[in-house]
């Protein structure tokens, strides 16, 4: 152990060096060194078209901004807090909000959400508070989350690069 600050390690074994064994590997690449991340160019395919108008044409992007979804909603009350239309282009976005909406980058602690639903001919109103972690991080989590082969991990993956691991830097 140290004699400063008592810091020590186990023994020195050869599964420690060994590239089959987790041990000491980065958490977040597992030791790979690169991962998967979603790719802003892949989800936003459409830049001169408005952010929930067709700046988005993937399945997962469909998804996203179908029409009175819980996404659509936050993402309103998000360029209400920042003063944007979202009828503009997305390239004509201002930068600030741009990486709020991709990484959650500047984001309020918490968006004010108003939405309202018309189902069965009943009329419901919803008033909540959500952290906003941004588009990209909501793919990948969904990545993430997504065990089993399938169509919904295909197409998350087709809005995904492969990059350096930030956490180790490879």
């Amino acid at each position: 152990a140290c004699p400063v600050c008592g810091y020590s390690i186990p023994e020195l074994e050869p599964r420690l060096f060994s590239f089959n064994s987790h041990v000491g590997a980065c958490e977040t690449c597992e030791g790979m060194g690169r991962l998967l991340v979603t790719s802003a160019r892949r989800l936003i395919d459409r830049p001169n078209r408005p952010l929930l108008d067709g700046a988005m044409t993937s399945r997962i992007g469909k998804h996203i901004t179908r029409r009175g979804g819980w996404y659509v909603q936050v993402l309103r009350s998000l360029a209400e807090s920042f003063g944007v239309d979202l009828d503009k282009p997305w390239s004509t976005l201002p930068a600030k909000f741009r990486r709020c909406s991709l990484r959650g980058s500047g984001a309020p602690d918490s968006v004010n959400v108003h939405m309202q639903s018309e189902r069965q001919g009943r009329h419901r109103e919803y008033e909540f508070e959500v952290e906003w972690a941004g588009l990209l991080n909501l793919v990948e989590g969904w990545w993430r989350g997504t065990q089993k082969e399938g169509w919904w991990r295909a197409a998350l993956e087709k809005l995904m690069d492969e990059g350096v691991c930030p956490t180790c830097e490879g």
